[in-house]
């Protein structure tokens, strides 16, 4: 181990000291971009002339946020969008700190609060889902009754139903969903769990009673599908913690794409996987190298922010096809580094986003794939808090149903907030 690495290691042991050093380096990042760009002193954020912010969700006194970039908080017919508010804290919730689930009624503009939940997190929020295509109905995730469960509620009715287990992703019919261990992944990636209370890790680095499980929504079955004993076969036995994140259906719903993650010599490894949702059928896409996000682009293909074996080392966009080792480089010259894409629903706009510049900014853009050419739809401040656990923010950008706007989630004005970006002419 080289004197660099053995400092890095030790740093990173001390929770307060890492945290103190990073937010040195954030310091010092931001006093050299100024004092090369004087002129963005100030700004909070900058839009493409053909963008406008058509509405704004917040609270004076209360963080406001929908949560990931792969759920839309539109319903089907673009009146109501949903919403998460929560204190502002600086640290990560416990089931003591409630959220308040709302909507904005884009026919009023007017903002209504119907719920609570205790099971929320600053990175996916509580798992605000709709799943009804004709009536109002939308999922949750939250604590009751001394354990987490998905709560089924109607915009105007109220509570339809509660299932005993929290979901993590819902099939396209809404009777069916896949989950995970949300205690393991708060221990072993924070701000995508939820308080574990006194759940520990222990030195079973990799269960057999722990892995993905199937909810059929229709009853109350929940089924370990696939054991973390059977995910992780193939890695090498002195690997630690092995854990499940990121899961989605594809299109039609009969695909699963997921993360496998484990920790190999200190540091976070990570291999993406395809099945059946019955658990079966398993294929791995990416054994080596390393994949962030993703989001299917149809029923076959799968678009992966990712590090393929052999390249620099660097995040690409990649498009994997299903059960097949072809992979193909998107957006060459224009797309690189990491970000949250996600498809417009006529398949031709890939909207995505970046992580802090080193003034840090967070960019927000479009890629149009048949003309292979890139959009900025803007640029967006974090503030150094914000950039880092336990409160990062970021954009999460989520297309509306119909593909004419933009919902991000920002902290540009000092505070969690999401605003409605109109991109219409910009697509034009």
């Amino acid at each position: 181990m080289s004197v660099s690495e053995g400092l890095d290691k030790t740093i990173r042991k001390n929770d307060l000291l890492f945290r103190s050093v990073r937010r040195l380096y954030f310091v010092i990042n931001d006093c050299i971009y100024y004092f090369k760009n004087p002129k963005d002193i100030g700004t909070k954020y900058e839009l493409n002339e053909n963008v406008s912010i058509s509405s704004v969700i917040q609270n004076p006194r209360r963080h406001v946020f929908f949560g990931y970039y792969d759920k839309s908080p539109w319903d089907s017919s673009e009146r109501y969008q949903l919403y998460l508010s929560v204190p502002l804290l600086g640290a990560h919730p416990t089931i003591e700190n409630k959220g308040i689930i709302g909507y904005l009624d884009h026919t009023d503009g007017k903002q209504h609060v119907i719920g609570e939940t205790r099971a929320w997190n600053w990175q996916q929020g509580c798992m605000l889902h709709w799943i009804d295509k004709k009536s109002p109905v939308f999922m949750y995730n939250d604590h009751r009754d001394g354990r987490y469960v998905t709560v089924i509620h109607h915009i105007h009715q109220g509570i339809r139903k509660v299932f005993p287990y929290p979901f993590y992703t819902v099939n396209k019919d809404g009777t069916e969903a896949m989950s995970l261990n949300f205690k393991r992944l708060h221990h072993l990636r924070q701000g995508y769990g939820y308080d574990p209370g006194d759940y520990k890790l222990q030195e079973k680095y990799r269960p057999s009673n722990d892995g993905i499980f199937r909810l059929d929504l229709k009853g109350e079955k929940v089924e370990l599908i696939l054991p973390l004993t059977e995910i992780s076969e193939g890695v090498d036995d002195k690997s630690k913690h092995h854990w499940v994140n990121h899961i989605k259906y594809n299109p039609s719903g009969d695909r699963v794409v997921f993360l496998h993650r484990y920790i190999s010599n200190g540091k976070r490894s990570s291999r993406m996987f395809t099945m059946k949702p019955d658990g079966t059928d398993l294929y791995c896409l990416l054994d080596r190298g390393f994949v962030s996000h993703f989001t299917w682009k149809n029923d076959e293909e799968i678009l992966a922010t990712s590090g393929m074996p052999g390249d620099d080392g660097s995040s690409k966009y990649y498009l994997f096809e299903d059960k097949s080792d072809t992979v193909t480089r998107i957006g060459k010259d224009s797309l690189s580094g990491d970000g949250h894409p996600s498809f417009s629903p006529d398949g031709r706009w890939l909207l995505t986003d970046t992580y802090p510049d080193q003034g840090g900014f967070r960019k927000l853009m479009i890629y149009d794939l048949e003309d292979d050419e890139k959009h900025d739809i803007g640029r967006f401040y974090n503030p150094i808090k914000y950039r880092h656990d336990p409160l990062e923010c970021d954009l999460h950008p989520r297309w509306d149903r119909i593909g004419e706007r933009v919902c991000v989630d920002s902290v540009h004005e000092g505070r969690r907030k999401m605003y409605v970006l109109d991109v219409c002419e910009l697509l034009k």
